[in-house]
Formats: structure tokens, sequence, C-alpha cells
């Protein structure tokens, strides 16, 4: 069994690993050696590292790429049949007040 004590500092441990990660980060501050960090703004659009042409050399990486791309794709298909849906309901509607105004 674990003492108490060494219970406690595992605790304190894994607190003082979780306020490191809260701490670090881009803070929109520039960095001390001049670069800047990821709201850095060059010209009139933000900088992001991420999307800057990034070299995916290896293949974990590609995957990831890949991945994400996928995700987007059915995510932006799935908005788009919505709004197909949304653009079909309106046009019924509108035929049907129509025909309600050519009734009348």
């Amino acid at each position: 069994m674990f003492s108490r004590r060494a219970l406690t500092s595992v605790a304190r441990a894994n607190r003082t690993v979780a306020l490191r990660f809260y701490s670090e980060g881009a803070t929109g501050a520039p960095r001390s050696d001049g670069s800047g960090d990821a709201f850095t703004i060059q010209g009139s659009a933000v900088y992001c590292p991420q999307d800057s042409h990034t070299n995916y050399s290896s293949p974990q990486q590609k995957r990831e790429k890949a991945q994400e791309d996928l995700y987007i794709k059915k995510h932006q298909a799935e908005q788009l049949a919505a709004l197909k849906e949304q653009i079909k309901k309106q046009k019924e509607s509108l035929d049907e007040l129509e025909k309600k105004i050519n009734s009348i």
C-alpha cells in the first residue's frame, strides 16, 4: 500500500503538471525572440502556423491530415444537405402561399 504522504505528493505533482499545461500556450503576446505566436497578425490576415503549407513528412502526420480532411468534408456535406432540405421546405411553403394568393 502507498503511504498517505506518497499519495499526497503524487496528487500535488499532478496539480503542478496541470497548472503548467494551463499556464503555457498562445497568449497573444509576442515571444521574446521576436517571433510571433498563433495570434500574431501578418498583413491583414491572422497568421496560423498550422495552415502555412505544413510539410507532412511522416506517414502518421499524413494519415492524421487525411482523417481531418475527411471529417471536414463529411461535415460540410451534412451541412449542405441540411441547407438543401431547408430550401426545399421554403420553396414548398412559397408555393402554398402563391396558391392561396391566386385563389383570392
